[in-house]
């Protein structure tokens, strides 16, 4: 049911998508949502490959 619904457009999912993301349906949203609550919101960033990239490590 998720993947027919279409991503929001909040401030998450927002932050994502400058970072280049494209998220199709509310399940990637859901994703992005989980990756902000349990590493960038956590200060996760070296335990995340995305923060790793961003960081340049």
């Amino acid at each position: 049911m998720l993947r027919a619904l279409p991503a929001s457009q909040d401030r998450v999912v927002r932050r994502f998508q400058d970072l280049g993301t494209d998220p199709e349906s509310a399940y990637d949203a859901q994703g992005l949502h989980e990756l902000y609550k349990n590493y960038c919101s956590a200060g996760g960033c070296l335990d995340c490959q995305i923060g790793q990239h961003l960081l340049g490590d």
